[in-house]
């Protein structure tokens, strides 16, 4: 297992925000890491990152003007406190706001869920197919690299003075780019503060249900697996009472056989955690005897926790800081 400094979806909170994961693998950070000044120069004249800095009203306006959204969709359009989420999943393009300033564009591929691919051209020459060695032939070594299981990918960024490049992958060697993201890193001390205060906030309010005895507890009730036949399945008690069976294996192992919510099943570490559907990226972990011992959500790019231990539920955790 190798420490190392993930980057996520939005590295506003400390200059430079990174959370801390541990994974599997080498993660391909070296001194002459990082792509050149000329592919900064690019990345500034290219029509996505046009839209960074630019207000609501300019927003919608430029989208009307390009070819990126189809005039028969919508643009979905999201207040959650501070911060404003923009999307159309159909032409795969989303975006984040603070005070009225777009500073996150992401393009998605249909790799991701409910989305369509971007029809657009990616950045930098970059194509859907890129695995990452055809990035690095393009753009070089990248400045990080690594898991990211909020994105359900293995993810490489790019860090420039004023822009970060990350891209997603389906998978870390042969997978292909499902996610590239484009966004600004500097930001005042002023809203540094206000954003760091504002996540807390809503990650202590998305898990103050958790508690002693809380009904909010889900619990693996059934794991029945045969190898040899090639099946299995996992059953999850919900506190509705609800009961759904997850496939373990076959065309789509770890999706939910009896329920349309896009709930997903993994096992990490050899148990099992259930990735809840929806932007606060909910997951819930389970121990050896399927009891929940940890529910985990994802606010601003940072991810916070509660622990279950035999005393009772810890206060809520962040999940690391710049160090």
């Amino acid at each position: 297992m190798i420490r190392f400094i993930r980057v996520v979806l939005l590295l506003f909170l400390l200059q430079v925000v990174v959370v801390a994961d541990e994974v599997d693998g080498n993660s391909k950070i070296a001194n002459d890491a990082g792509a050149s000044k000329d592919v900064l120069q690019k990345l500034h004249k290219e029509p996505l990152t046009s839209f960074l800095g630019l207000s609501q009203t300019k927003l919608i306006k430029a989208l009307s003007a390009s070819t990126f959204l189809k005039p028969t969709n919508s643009l979905d359009i999201r207040q959650d406190n501070s911060l404003t989420y923009y999307s159309s999943p159909p032409d795969g393009i989303r975006f984040i706001s603070i005070k009225d300033q777009v500073f996150n564009v992401d393009v998605c591929s249909d790799d991701v869920d409910g989305f369509q691919t971007f029809r657009g051209n990616l950045p930098l020459g970059l194509k859907w197919s890129d695995t990452t060695k055809d990035v690095i032939k393009i753009l070089g070594l990248p400045n990080d690299s690594g898991s990211v299981p909020s994105d359900f990918a293995y993810g490489m960024a790019y860090f420039f003075d004023d822009l970060t490049l990350a891209i997603m992958f389906t998978a870390q060697d042969s997978g292909r780019i499902k996610i590239v993201r484009i966004y600004k890193k500097k930001r005042s001390a002023e809203e540094l503060s206000e954003l760091k205060q504002q996540v807390l906030l809503n990650a202590k309010s998305l898990l103050s249900s958790i508690n002693n005895d809380s009904p909010m507890e889900t619990q693996i009730v059934k794991e029945s697996i045969n190898k040899d036949e090639g099946w299995g399945f996992v059953t999850i008690k919900f506190p509705s009472g609800t009961e759904i069976d997850f496939s373990l294996f076959g065309a789509k192992p770890g999706e939910a056989i009896n329920s349309a919510k896009r709930y997903k099943l993994k096992k990490v570490d050899d148990v099992y955690e259930l990735y809840f559907p929806g932007d606060a990226k909910l997951v819930h972990r389970f121990g050896p005897d399927g009891k929940l011992v940890q529910v985990r959500v994802t606010q601003g790019g940072v991810e916070f926790c509660k622990n279950k231990f035999e005393s009772g539920w810890t206060d809520v955790i962040v999940i690391g800081e710049k160090r």
